[in-house]
């Protein structure tokens, strides 16, 4: 073997890696950058449309979330409106038996009382002030504005009526139905006030049961439970033959069948 023959082998093998290095970085350049390689942009189209359908999704869940909570205040109203209609309807019924209630006491005494003087209509002449009407006429006109539900004009009438007519024997009349126009004005304070009045004023009166009575339904409107269950238990008690009595009762188990205390 010759002496320089290993210094052209080292040589070639030199050349050969250069021209494979020289190879691999051609090779390298001469590849599809990321950017443009279609599995690259497939996926970040795919990507793309994920994240747009994620945030759709997002979208549609705060609206259902919103609608969600719009029915259930829409519940709530409903529910609080069929309360305050249904409490509307209590107080209409109750209206309508207070009136019935009133007319009822007025057709009893009517037919109780007698008759009332012929009222003559006086010549222009001799026209009378109205304080010339008697006790009478006065309290029978009261009456028929509360028959004729005119109750401010009765009110008028009756507050005055004992100042007006001091001696008079309709006085206790003429208060107990002050508190009954007190009574259908829902002004239960003041009914309340009234009826005791009588009770007060008027222990031999026969208007005490019922205005023991009145008293006691006043009582209850105000909340007054207990107060309300004495007063209705006294006209039972003391009075049981009236017909005072046998609303009292009624009431009485009213109270009791839906557990009033």
């Amino acid at each position: 073997m010759r002496p320089g023959l290993p210094r052209q082998i080292r040589a070639a093998r030199a050349a050969a890696g250069a021209a494979a290095v020289g190879s691999l970085l051609l090779l390298a350049g001469c590849q599809t950058p990321p950017e443009e390689d279609p599995a690259y942009v497939k996926a970040t189209a795919v990507e793309s449309r994920v994240a747009v359908v994620e945030r759709q999704a997002a979208s549609l869940q705060e609206l259902q979330r919103q609608i969600d909570t719009q029915a259930a205040e829409i519940r709530t109203l409903r529910g609080e409106l069929e309360q305050a209609q249904q409490a509307a309807d209590r107080v209409q019924s109750e209206q309508r038996n207070v009136y019935a209630d009133v007319d009822r006491r007025l057709g009893q005494l009517e037919a109780r009382a007698a008759a009332p003087p012929p009222v003559l209509a006086p010549s222009a002449a001799t026209t009378p002030p109205v304080a010339a009407l008697t006790d009478e006429q006065a309290y029978q006109g009261a009456l028929a504005q509360l028959r004729s539900r005119n109750y401010a004009a009765a009110r008028t009438t009756l507050e005055t009526f004992g100042s007006t007519y001091p001696a008079s024997g309709l006085r206790d009349n003429a208060l107990y139905w002050l508190g009954e126009v007190h009574y259908v004005e829902r002004r239960f304070p003041e009914a309340l006030a009234t009826f005791q009045r009588v009770i007060r004023e008027f222990a031999q009166s026969r208007k005490l049961p019922d205005a023991l009575l009145k008293s006691g339904f006043a009582q209850l409107e105000l909340k007054q439970v207990a107060e309300g269950r004495r007063s209705l238990q006294r006209v039972v008690a003391e009075f049981p033959e009236s017909p005072a009595a046998k609303e009292a009762s009624a009431r009485l188990a009213k109270l009791d069948a839906a557990g009033t205390r």
